[in-house]
């Protein structure tokens, strides 16, 4: 099932980002912010014209949108990938 972020959502996400650098410390919005970059580079590795990394990116913004840790669904993202290529060598 493909769970795309709505503008909306996206609307949301950034404001709540806002919200928390209004009279917070940087440090205080660092998970947040940490947690939206995934989720854009997640959504951009979807868009690869490779069907194995693009579905890999789509698993991981998945992941991310659902509340899981962002770094972990990155690493595994990128872990995914990199396991493909390494089997797919000299092919």
């Amino acid at each position: 099932m493909k769970t795309d972020m709505t503008s909306h959502q996206i609307n949301a996400w950034l404001d709540k980002l806002e919200q928390a650098r209004l009279g917070r410390e940087s440090a205080d919005i660092a998970p947040l912010d940490a947690e939206f970059q995934a989720f854009v580079k997640a959504a951009s590795w979807e868009s690869a014209s490779h069907s194995v990394k693009a579905g890999a990116g789509r698993r991981a913004k998945e992941r991310i949108v659902a509340g899981d840790d962002a770094e972990k669904a990155i690493a595994d993202m990128e872990q995914e990938w990199q396991d493909y290529c390494r089997s797919h060598a000299g092919e």
